[in-house]
């Protein structure tokens, strides 16, 4: 029997179990620290802000808000980071542990500012999850008052001689009345007599843009209005201001004088005529001193102007002639023929502007049946508004 060989053969199997033993210490060491169904890297890792976009009221310009993460469960630290849009410095940089506090990382945001939180590996400082963008915003409350409140936003007068067009905006849909007087009514934009009212409209429709026009104004003249505004609730707001129409100019020429019948059988008679406008001074073509000469069959251009300013809705247009056999020392105003003219002109209520309120007209003044002179005179008025 050799007794090496046993020996040998026994210390062979001694050093196999050694080294089988420290190869399963290091199996189950390596199981401990890299489990074999541990998921991909960072599949675990969270990063969220309890509000995002963050809503600030109008009372204020900041507002707290925190954070929160998880990490894998073999990360035992990691580095949060915050930093604010155009402050260099972070202002949250500090380690933190794999579950956060109970209430989270408390965090002021300020309205405006825009905000970045990061977590970063404490060793390599590589993310260990997309960083997070925090933005902020108003929170817009509305309350809707209706007309308890002004509703009101535009109230936009556009006068004209006879009529002007009144342009109004409110913020809630509304039923509207416009009324208008030369009067100026109460502080709380009643009338102290109704019937002053001049002139007045209501929409058709709730609306919340509205043309109206009122009709049948003078020129020249300021004019108060009231603008009443209901919404749905039955609440009302009032507005009240003023405007003036424009000045309505009238300008008459005297452009021609046909003579039928000079009255004078051997010769031309010797003229006069006189001619006016409205209320204005007289003027002369001709005179007793230096009559005009003029045959039958014949016209003559005296071209006499005149212009009224502030002119009321109807003027007369006056003439009257005499030869040098009946001329007067001063002419008698019983024989002066009168043309009246109408020089306020616009369409219906609903639509004043349906007719032109500046136009030119002609007109013909025939010599009364009772002088000795046989003529007409003809001419043009011209009605236009100015300011």
């Amino acid at each position: 029997m050799n007794t090496n060989n046993a020996t040998s053969t026994t210390s062979r199997t001694a050093g196999h179990g050694a080294r089988h033993v420290l190869i399963v210490l290091a199996l189950a060491l390596a199981a401990l620290l890299f489990p074999l169904s541990a998921p991909a890297a960072h599949a675990a890792v969270t990063l969220s802000a309890s509000e995002n976009p963050v809503f600030i009221p109008y009372s204020t310009d900041t507002k707290g808000i925190s954070l929160t993460w998880s990490l894998e469960p073999w990360q035992l630290l990691a580095t949060l980071t915050v930093t604010e849009s155009g402050t260099p410095a972070p202002v949250i940089d500090k380690t933190v542990l794999p579950t956060p506090p109970p209430n989270g990382e408390p965090l002021t945001v300020t309205y405006g500012k825009t905000y970045t939180a990061e977590l970063k590996d404490v060793i390599t400082h590589q993310p260990l999850v997309a960083p997070v963008t925090i933005t902020t915003d108003r929170l817009d409350i509305k309350i809707d008052m209706g007309c308890l409140v002004d509703c009101i936003t535009k109230v936009d007068p556009d006068e004209h001689g006879g009529w002007a067009q009144f342009t109004i905006n409110t913020n809630e849909t509304a039923s509207m009345t416009l009324e208008a007087s030369k009067t100026k009514p109460n502080a709380n934009g009643k009338w102290s007599n109704p019937a002053d009212v001049t002139s007045s409209t209501a929409t058709i429709l709730p609306t919340q843009s509205w043309t109206a026009p009122l009709a049948d104004l003078d020129s020249n003249t300021t004019y108060h209005y009231v603008v009443r505004a209901h919404d749905a609730n039955s609440h009302e707001w009032v507005e009240t201001g003023s405007f003036k129409t424009l000045t309505r100019r009238v300008d008459v020429t005297f452009a021609e004088i046909q003579m039928i019948d000079d009255s004078d059988d051997l010769s031309d008679c010797d003229c006069a005529f006189s001619f006016v406008a409205g209320n204005e001074t007289p003027k002369e073509y001709g005179s007793f001193e230096n009559p005009k000469s003029i045959a039958s069959g014949t016209t003559v251009h005296p071209n006499v102007t005149f212009t009224i300013n502030n002119a009321p809705a109807k003027i007369e247009i006056r003439a009257v002639g005499s030869d040098d056999d009946t001329f007067p020392d001063t002419l008698d105003w019983n024989s002066w023929v009168e043309v009246p003219v109408s020089v306020s002109r616009q369409g219906p209520p609903a639509a004043p502007d349906s007719v032109d309120e500046q136009f030119t007209e002609s007109f013909t003044i025939p010599e009364k049946s009772t002088g000795d002179l046989d003529y007409n005179i003809r001419g043009t008025y011209k009605v236009t508004y100015v300011p």
